[in-house]
């Protein structure tokens, strides 16, 4: 089987909210078959005007198809994680998003990445692409320790997750974070009988971290 790359021009779109002022950007990556829009909206609802808020659509659209409608949805990269074999790295969408971030402006200023699932996999390889990221937040993620030393990052990671995610299992993302270098571990917050859906719970613990 041959293989090529194709150079396109993918139409997308993003939420950017609390615009002016140099106020630090909270860039917020969604999770797998979710969208910008939506992620925002379940995690932080009353929008924080000390930050000026990013959250963009992942490149690659992924319809959901719900109770016969069909659910706009998007992801960041495509792998196998069974034959360990990915086949769109996820730097492809990492330097799509930095350009975006350029684009508006923002690329000097303070920096905070949070990602739910699929989306806080992501944030080392979107870290890669930025200047002055000052922080990550993961929610319902794992963790791969590996991207992290290569990348040379140093930053702090403070991760939420819930006892009873059923997609990725408190115990796995415990010990995908203890695999952390010491200088990456910021923190790791249980929320006792939340699952892969962020609660009441969750978002207050994601507001004490932005605090």
């Amino acid at each position: 089987m041959g293989s090529t790359t194709y150079s396109l021009e993918v139409p997308s779109a993003y939420v950017h909210e609390g615009v002016g002022g140099d106020k630090p950007l909270l860039l917020m990556i969604h999770g797998f078959q979710d969208s910008g829009p939506s992620f925002l909206r379940r995690t932080l609802p009353d929008l924080d005007p000390r930050f000026e808020i990013l959250a963009p659509n992942g490149p690659f659209p992924l319809p959901l198809r719900v109770d016969n409608e069909w659910k706009e949805a998007y992801g960041w990269y495509f792998g196998d994680l069974s034959k360990k074999k990915i086949y769109v790295h996820p730097s492809v969408a990492a330097g799509a998003v930095a350009a975006l971030v350029r684009s508006l402006g923002l690329e000097d200023r303070p920096k905070t990445l949070v990602g739910f699932s699929q989306g806080g996999y992501f944030l080392p390889h979107l870290a890669r692409e930025l200047r002055e990221v000052r922080r990550f937040i993961a929610i319902g993620a794992g963790f791969h320790p590996e991207f992290f030393a290569e990348y040379g990052l140093t930053q702090k990671v403070h991760a939420i997750h819930g006892g009873a995610d059923d997609v990725i299992p408190l115990q796995e993302a415990r010990s995908d974070f203890d695999r952390l270098a010491p200088a990456n571990q910021g923190g790791f917050q249980e929320i006792p009988g939340m699952t892969h859906v962020f609660n009441a719970e969750g978002r207050a613990a994601f507001a004490k971290l932005l605090l």
